[in-house]
């Protein structure tokens, strides 16, 4: 072999010895490398077996609670397929339905429904799938074993394995009672949760029954005020009731709703108040005095059992039957009506449609309608006892009234000619001595003439008849009048007179003065009546409120006997003096107290004593709200001397039938240089003014062939066409005075017996007369001229009387008693705009005259302007009758 060969094959061998020591070397490694492998593998294995046995022993602990969770949870789970077959239910079943577990495994879901609500929960289980309602919630009752149904509230979910993942369904179970599926969802099994609601159920239906009794009560509460509203409303008693019937028969939807009454000794009754429902026919024509001997049950049952009450009448006695079935009634009841302690009737409720059932509720209703109708029963009976009562009272008044009126006539008359004639022939006598003997005539016949006058303004204010006139007032020589009126009788008596206001008293107020007057004359008069020494002194204070209002306040105090202050108050009542006050001692009849204070009281003041016995007495009159007046153009009533006027070349018609009365009014006039002439009667009074032209016409209201109103209606239409003549009214009644003011026939007023001093005032109004003063000045007056209508205006007066009555006249009443002038001047600015609307002169100049008093202040004058409009359209209204 060659050497070159052998170093080939020794270079080989090198290189195999080379190559297995490389891989005994790699597999050294590799082994060592698979031997750390084995080695962290086992390490791997052990904690792997250790964390599948805690992995096992924690599911199974998870198992063991879930178990116990649903063994405890107390609402029903039910597992089943989706036709209903239950696969898996909870122990609880056993206490909630009485089931066993195994009884319902395999059974349907639907067979522990109610089988009322079976087929409706079917169809919505159903309708589930169908539509795909994971999720939904429902209320159904199940019945239990032992068939006593309980309310369960059920959640129906539908659920695959993907439900578990399905974030919808999680927020649903928190937010909702129904959730609808995606599209790519399906159903393999239900799971069902049914919670026991039977108790919170029969709370809400409980609180929904007091809800609705709640409700019913209110409707029945209003109900009843209603009824007690119309019983207490002024309609006619029979239309209250067939009202309140009618209200009743359609609230309770009865067929017919009556009242029937019983006659006096209770033997029979009749229908009296019927309200029937639509196509009900009426019966109350038919049933009229029906003899309870015909239905002996009927009142028998009423009064026993305090109500006669049958859902079928066939279950009523027979005879009720045969009252009732011709009726076509089914249902009936019906309450006993009882007045004043009485079985006065009953009320009844037919239902002839139908057997109904009252509720309990109804049934109350109709009991207590039933009692206030028997109470309105009751009032009516009373109402009509005091109409009775009142009736009887009026008469009486009225007979009174009447017999007041007679007696003022007759005592008039004749008082009429003794102080006529006594004060005419006073002016023709020279003779002292003759003149104080016809004083002393006047005095006696006016002190007559005061009782008589005290009796009839008692009679008046009774009848509120009587009527305050208000002018300024100068207090201060009213209380010096009523001290010279009894100066000398305290004289006589030595007691010491006086009177006193208070510094700063008003000049005027505006006041009745002849009602104040009347008043203090009163109070002084009884004042020096019962004392016999010491004194009697009057004080008026004022009081202001500001500086045109205040309060007046008279007091009286005497030094007389006195009077027990238990007793204070009889002696302002009619005919009543203090015990000791003998009538024959002291005089007097005992009511001019009594007319005192309602006098003070009709002008909203009060009048009051404090006295104690033998230490004399004060009489208190307190009158608010008297207005201050303005003595800017004041003029004093008594600024003239009567004897200085005269009526020359004036004629005067007198129309009496009582030949004293027509000559003293002669007498009075011929000193006055007038003219007259007599009427003994109505017709006779028309056949002289037919032929004769007068200037001014007395007529008495009451004439033996017609009324006086009668005969001034025949003369303004006979005198048309010719100037207007004053009729005064010439009256001894003063039950006639309202007659006549409200008349358009008259102009004014006289009352018998005349006093000249106000027959002159009359006449100063409507005639021409001259004045001679004290100076030896003549004054004339000429009176102012009737309105003058042109042609053109006589269609319009009746429309223009329309606006004066209707509105102007309502805004004089609200300014007549207080001076605004921005008022008054919106008045005179509508007067004026009436008279340019209708060219009325008469109107405007009236108006006119009213913004120049407003525009200077003259509050007098305006004042006595503004009462002039009543007169203003009293004059329209005649010139309207004249055309």
């Amino acid at each position: 072999m060659s050497s070159d060969n052998e170093n080939i094959y020794k270079r080989k061998a090198q290189r195999e010895r080379n190559a297995r020591i490389e891989a005994e070397q790699l597999l050294e490694v590799k082994s060592l490398e698979l031997y750390e492998t084995n080695k962290k593998l086992a390490a791997l294995n052990a904690t792997l077996t250790q964390l599948v046995d805690e992995r096992t022993q924690k599911l199974l602990q998870r198992e063991q609670e879930y178990k116990a969770l649903i063994e405890s949870i107390n609402d029903i789970i039910f597992k089943t397929r989706l036709d209903g077959i239950i696969t898996f239910v909870n122990p609880i079943v056993s206490q909630m339905l009485g089931y066993d577990t195994e009884e319902l495994i395999n059974q349907s879901f639907f067979s522990l429904i109610l089988s009322r609500s079976k087929i409706k929960f079917q169809r919505i289980y159903d309708d589930s799938i169908k539509k795909g309602k994971c999720l939904s919630y429902h209320e159904v009752r199940f019945n239990t074993k032992n068939k006593q149904p309980k309310w369960f509230g059920v959640n129906l979910q539908f659920f695959n394995q993907r439900c578990i993942e399905c974030n919808d369904r999680l927020c649903a179970l928190l937010n909702t009672d129904e959730l609808t599926i995606k599209e790519d969802c399906s159903f393999n099994e239900v799971i069902i949760v049914a919670r026991d609601i039977t108790r919170s159920r029969l709370i809400a239906k409980t609180l929904h029954d007091q809800s609705i009794a709640l409700e019913q009560g209110l409707v029945q509460q209003s109900i009843l005020s209603n009824i007690a509203l119309k019983l207490n409303t002024i309609e006619d008693f029979d239309i209250r009731i067939n009202n309140i019937l009618k209200e009743i028969g359609e609230h309770t939807n009865v067929s017919r709703v009556y009242i029937f009454e019983d006659n006096a000794d209770g033997t029979h009754t009749s229908n009296t108040y019927e309200w029937c429902n639509k196509s009900i026919e009426a019966q109350i024509s038919d049933l009229q005095d029906i003899p309870y001997d015909l239905i002996p049950s009927w009142k028998e049952i009423i009064k026993t059992q305090g109500r006669l009450y049958s859902e079928k009448i066939s279950e009523l006695p027979q005879d009720l039957q045969e009252i009732l079935e011709p009726q076509n009634i089914k249902s009936i009841i019906s309450y006993p009506l009882y007045v004043k302690g009485g079985f006065f009737g009953f009320i009844g409720f037919d239902e002839c449609q139908r057997n109904k059932k009252w509720t309990k509720t109804e049934l109350e209703l109709l009991r207590t309608i039933s009692g206030i109708i028997a109470n309105a029963y009751e009032r009516k009976l009373m109402e009509q006892s005091l109409i009775n009562e009142r009736d009887n009272a009026e008469q009486a008044n009225q007979a009174k009234s009447e017999f007041l009126a007679n007696m003022s006539h007759e005592i008039r008359t004749p008082m009429n000619a003794i102080l006529g004639f006594s004060e005419a022939l006073h002016q023709k006598l020279n003779m002292p001595e003759e003149k104080n003997m016809i004083a002393s005539i006047v005095k006696s016949g006016n002190l007559l003439l005061t009782l008589l006058n005290d009796i009839l303004d008692l009679s008046k204010i009774e009848a509120g008849k009587l009527e305050l006139f208000t002018k300024p007032v100068n207090i201060e020589n009213l209380l010096f009048d009523i001290k010279q009126l009894f100066v000398h009788k305290a004289q006589k008596k030595g007691i010491n007179l006086t009177y006193q206001l208070t510094p700063n008293f008003p000049q005027l107020l505006l006041m009745d003065e002849n009602r104040i007057k009347q008043v203090c004359f009163n109070l002084v008069g009884n004042g020096i009546k019962f004392t016999d020494k010491g004194f009697v002194n009057i004080r008026a204070d004022f009081i202001p409120y500001d500086i045109h209002k205040g309060l007046v306040k008279f007091i009286v105090k005497d030094t007389g006997i006195g009077l027990n202050p238990d007793k204070s108050e009889l002696i302002f009542e009619n005919f009543t003096q203090q015990s000791g006050q003998a009538n024959r001692e002291y005089e007097g009849v005992g009511l001019g107290l009594a007319i005192s204070r309602r006098l003070i009281e009709k002008m909203g003041g009060t009048i009051s004593v404090k006295s104690e016995l033998g230490k004399g007495a004060e009489f208190i009159v307190t009158i608010p709200d008297v207005s201050v007046s303005d003595v800017h153009n004041y003029k004093d009533d008594k600024s003239f001397e009567l004897n200085s006027i005269t009526f020359e070349n004036s004629t005067a018609l007198i129309v009496d039938d009582i030949s004293t009365n027509a000559e003293i009014l002669e007498s009075l006039l011929e000193f006055h240089k007038v003219k007259s002439s007599v009427a003994v009667n109505g017709n006779g009074a028309l056949t002289k003014i037919a032929q004769n032209e007068y200037d001014i016409l007395f007529l008495d209201i009451r004439l033996p062939d017609m009324e006086g109103f009668e005969v001034a209606s025949r003369i303004i239409e006979m005198r048309k066409s010719k100037p207007k003549l004053p009729i005064i009214a010439y009256t001894a009644s003063v039950f006639e005075m309202d007659r006549v003011k409200d008349s358009v026939y008259f102009d004014d007023i006289l009352c018998k017996p005349i006093k000249r001093e106000d027959l002159i005032r009359v006449m100063m109004k409507y005639l021409n007369y001259t004045n001679v003063t004290d100076k030896g000045e003549v004054l004339v007056n000429k009176i102012e001229s009737d309105p003058v209508i042109p042609g053109d205006l006589i269609p319009h007066l009746t429309s223009i009387l329309t606006v004066l009555k209707t509105e102007l006249l309502p805004k004089w009443n609200k300014l007549k008693d207080h001076i605004v002038l921005f008022e008054i001047e919106e008045f005179a600015l509508k007067l004026i705009k009436l008279g340019n609307q209708y060219h009325f002169q008469y109107i405007i100049d009236y108006a006119n005259h009213l913004i120049e008093c407003i525009e200077l202040i003259q509050l007098e004058s305006l004042s006595e302007e503004l009462n002039r409009f009543p007169e203003i359209i009293k004059k329209i209204e005649q010139n309207n009758l004249l055309s």
